[in-house]
Formats: C-alpha cells, sequence, structure tokens
C-alpha cells in the first residue's frame, strides 16, 4: 500500500481528500483564521514533497548523490474552538509517510509522529485591519536518533512556536503579514520564521501567492562539526537536508486556490517550490486542504462578533447583526401601492376625543337602531367620525 502511494502520490492525495470530506492549510496554520465566540472549525490537509538536491552552506545547488531522492507524505489535520470572545484553543496532529532512495537501499517510515496544542487571541481589530498572536507548542511522538537505520519524516524534537499575523481588508484583497519564531530542542538552531502575501476573492473563488521562509538565528550545537548531522543524512535520508540540518535556510514561493462551497466548508488546493537557501533541501510539494466549520456555543453563551469572515459569498458580515440592517425588498414587481395605509381626504372628519369637537354642520339625520348601535361603537374608540349628510336637489317641475 505505502508503495503505491508513493509510486502514485495525486492518487493518495484524492483518497484522503475524498476519505475526509464525506464523512490547514499550506501554510502551518491559517493566517486568515476567523474569530468568533463558539465557532469550530475543523481542518484537515494532505501534502506530497519530493527533493532531489540541496542548498549548500553557499547556497549553491547541490544534486544529491546518483538518482538519490526523498519524498514525503503527510496528512495533517487540527481543530479549533473559540470558547472565549476572541480566545480559541487548538490541537492538531500529523502522520508523515516518508521514502528514501540511495545507491544500496529503499527505507520507507510511516508514523503518527507529533502533536500539536496551542492558543490564538485576536488583540486588534478595526475595519480594515487585525492582528493576533498564535502559541503552538509541537511534541514529537518519537526522537531524532543519531545510530537510526529507518528515514527520517520530521525533525523528531520538541517545539514552541509564537508568532503574530497581521491582515489588512481590502475589499476583494486581503494582504497579511506574518512573522514568528521556532525554538527548537535537542541543540538544534532557532529560527525566525516569517510569511507575506495577499488573497483575492471573487465571489466563491479564492487565489492566492505567498512567500515563506525560515532563517536560523542561533547557532545549531553541531555549528562546528556539521559531519555528525551530515553523516546521518546520508546514511538514512538519501544525503537529503530536508530534517536535521545544521542551520537551515530557506525561502518558498507558493500558490494556492480556494473554492468556498458554502459558508461551512472550504477546499483549498497549492504548491509550492523552494527558491534560495542554504543547509536545506530543494524541492516542491503539491497538497489539498478542506476547512469544515460551525458554531456549537461558548462558554457564556450567545455569540459574538465575526471579525473575519473567511467565506466567499456576498452575505458575509464582519459585525453582530442589527435591526438596522434589515430593510424590506420592495423592488419585487408588487405595486406597494395596495399596501400603503389609507387616510381620509378631508381630516375635519376625524377629530381626537381630548380635543374639543366641532360644531356639528346642521343635518336632517333620521336615527334608529342601526345608527345608534353605530355611535355607541365609536363612542368607545379614541376617534369620533362626523357624519355630513349630502343635500338632495330638488327636481324642477
Amino acid at each position: 500500500m505505502r508503495q503505491l502511494f508513493f509510486k502514485k502520490p495525486a492518487a493518495f492525495l484524492m483518497f484522503t481528500f475524498v476519505l475526509f470530506t464525506q464523512k490547514g492549510y499550506a501554510l502551518e496554520y491559517n493566517p486568515y483564521q476567523v474569530f468568533q465566540k463558539g465557532r469550530v472549525d475543523l481542518n484537515l490537509s494532505g501534502s506530497y514533497f519530493k527533493t532531489d538536491a540541496n542548498f549548500g552552506s553557499d547556497g549553491s545547488k547541490q544534486n544529491l548523490f546518483g538518482s538519490n531522492y526523498l519524498q514525503n507524505i503527510e496528512v495533517k489535520g487540527d481543530a479549533r474552538w473559540e470558547l472565549f470572545e476572541d480566545l480559541g484553543v487548538i490541537v492538531g496532529g500529523n502522520i508523515a509517510n516518508a521514502e528514501s532512495s540511495d545507491v544500496l537501499t529503499t527505507r520507507r517510515n510511516s508514523t503518527f509522529n507529533k502533536l500539536d496544542i496551542g492558543a490564538d487571541f485576536l488583540f486588534w481589530n478595526s475595519d480594515i485591519h487585525e492582528a493576533f498572536f498564535r502559541m503552538i507548542y509541537t511534541h514529537p511522538l518519537e526522537k531524532a536518533d543519531m545510530t537510526t537505520d529507518s528515514v527520517f519524516n520530521s525533525d523528531g524534537v520538541s517545539e514552541i512556536k509564537p508568532e503574530a499575523v497581521f491582515r489588512f481588508n481590502f475589499g476583494s484583497w486581503y494582504p497579511f503579514g506574518q512573522i514568528g519564531a521556532n525554538f527548537r530542542s535537542e541543540g538544534l538552531s532557532t529560527l525566525l520564521t516569517y510569511a507575506a502575501g495577499f488573497e483575492a476573492r471573487f465571489s466563491q473563488l479564492g487565489l492566492g501567492t505567498l512567500i515563506k521562509g525560515r532563517a536560523s538565528v542561533s547557532d545549531d550545537s553541531q555549528t562546528g562539526n556539521p559531519m555528525v548531522r551530515d553523516a546521518v543524512n546520508a546514511r538514512v535520508n538519501g544525503g537529503s537536508k530536508k530534517y536535521f540540518s545544521v542551520n537551515p535556510n530557506s525561502t518558498d514561493l507558493e500558490a494556492y486556490f480556494i473554492f468556498s462551497v458554502n459558508r461551512r466548508l472550504q477546499m483549498k488546493f497549492f504548491g509550492d517550490y523552494t527558491l534560495i537557501g542554504s543547509n536545506s533541501a530543494v524541492g516542491y510539494s503539491v497538497g489539498a486542504a478542506v476547512n469544515f466549520n460551525f458554531n456549537m456555543g461558548a462558554i457564556g453563551g450567545g455569540s459574538s462578533s465575526v471579525h473575519s469572515e473567511p467565506t466567499y459569498q456576498s452575505s458575509d458580515v464582519s459585525r453582530d447583526v442589527t435591526p438596522q440592517d434589515f430593510k424590506e425588498d420592495t423592488n419585487d414587481g408588487v405595486n406597494q401601492e395596495y399596501f400603503k395605509p389609507v387616510q381620509p381626504q378631508q381630516k375635519n372628519y376625524i377629530q381626537q376625543l381630548d380635543q374639543q369637537p366641532a360644531a356639528q354642520p346642521p343635518a336632517k339625520i333620521k336615527k334608529d337602531n342601526q345608527s345608534e348601535a353605530i355611535k355607541n361603537q365609536l363612542n368607545e374608540m379614541e376617534y369620533t367620525i362626523q357624519l355630513k349628510q349630502k343635500k338632495k336637489k330638488k327636481n324642477k317641475k
């Protein structure tokens, strides 16, 4: 089964995609996250990565020996629940299936390799600009072993990743910027992480592009002796520096397409390629992601305002709906004159009871039981009606 997945990665991605849509995103977590009290987001993404070259320590591209390669399939799932105003909690996990090949053998390793737990908080919100802070802790379910004979499918270290996201709303254009850090254990260097891009939204469709990268801002424990890590990579990873490298740096270009099925379900397809770097792998990746969201209430009850609706429908709102937002739709082809209240043409025939009634004009009205009943009924109402008798013209003989 694993060999079939690697021979036909597109088939595997389609299988994963269909499996979970019938019952994140290219960035590790979504920069366009919606903040709405009680909202639950369920994200699932699958990606395929392949490399047959590295960036050297001087930034030059170096092909792997012979026909060596490293490829990896990752399926990532996470759930986010905003249980307090502007504060959400996140849990997630990652399954990876890696394969490396060299002149001697082909190695494979498929594991549930890490867990994520974290939170995000929206600390700034205006009509065109929002900013939020996110903190993620990643716990490895397997440690990097210098003596292993299995291909790596992660760095195998604990990670603490704080980051700040700044995004803007210019009508149908949504630029964003992201800056953060990745503090890694086991002597690996600390990374500065960054991303910037924009998204254009057209009805149910969205197109986006971004630059994302990482840069080592502290030295690896093996900086003075990089051959220690390079020897492990050469032995089990086909020589690739995708994982476990000394002081890696890289910048990738990514493009993606989003289709909004409805306000609850969006699908995303993406691809990226490594542009520049050092001590890291050169490669490309393609993938797909699904987001399903719903509201299940929150602590304290009710739901708060929607600060950034990610769907691509024209009916999206960015705040609570008020009674003033509802207007009667009269553009329906029906003559509205029929529904206007009828008012008498001569106002002096209707007078309020608390006012002094005008002098009654002389009239000869025959009082009978019916007119007396009408008069009694009118006396009980807030208005009296003056009746004016029409004079009949006498026929001239």
